[in-house]
């Protein structure tokens, strides 16, 4: 199946968990997580998305990811792709994601937003940040939910950053968890005036039903 073909099936299913909601498809956008993709697949889904926006894991993957479609797309479409951080950052790799990056939704901390403003100034631009709140679960990544509002607050005082979003993993196996989390993510976001980040492959439809602005779609568009 080629990608075409999985990208129309995974918005078929948006479009019915929308409608089962009263929502418009249109509402939600795609993040395409490009973790697992080649820089032919991003290329190839360029051509099928000129207002493109992907997500990369890592600064490294990136950086290696983004030369090289640089050289098979043209520069105009090239720029036209929308890239966000969504993996872990590092704190020594903020000021290369300053720069390879227009959004990092990853943010879980004041000390990473504190360097990303301090990257971003020094770039002379602006940056969009997501606060990545943790799920309740102990191994995973985010902000406590109980720190969220603080955190929050204390971004909005920061220069050369913009609060945009907040940003949340379900979780895997347990469905009723999962929504449960989602609809507390959603209520914040609401809240806090921002947009809401949630769903991945396997849990996407679930998360337009809780009211999700943005998907984060990988596997189930570039693994075969």
């Amino acid at each position: 199946m080629r990608i075409i073909e999985r990208l129309a099936k995974v918005e078929g299913r948006i479009a019915r968990a929308a409608e089962r909601t009263g929502r418009k498809p249109s509402e939600i956008r795609i993040l395409f997580a490009t973790k697992y993709a080649t820089a032919a697949q991003i290329a190839e889904l360029a051509r099928l998305r000129p207002s493109l926006l992907i997500g990369e894991n890592r600064v490294q993957d990136a950086e290696e990811k983004f030369d090289e479609l640089a050289g098979i797309i043209p520069l105009a479409s090239f720029s036209r792709i929308e890239k966000h951080m969504i993996g872990t950052l590092q704190s020594n790799k903020a000021k290369r994601a300053v720069e390879l990056f227009s959004c990092i939704q990853s943010v879980d901390s004041l000390p990473l937003a504190e360097k990303i403003s301090r990257h971003a100034k020094q770039a002379g631009k602006e940056i969009e940040i997501f606060v990545e709140v943790n799920n309740g679960e102990e191994k995973k990544r985010g902000i406590r939910q109980s720190e969220l509002s603080a955190l929050a607050a204390s971004i909005q005082n920061l220069p050369n950053v913009k609060l945009v979003g907040l940003m949340g993993m379900g979780i895997e196996g347990d469905e009723s968890a999962t929504r449960a989390f989602f609809r507390y993510l959603r209520k914040q976001a609401t809240q806090h005036k921002l947009l809401c980040s949630m769903g991945m492959s396997n849990d996407f439809e679930i998360a337009v039903e809780e009211g999700a602005d943005m998907v984060r779609i990988g596997s189930a568009v570039f693994k075969e």
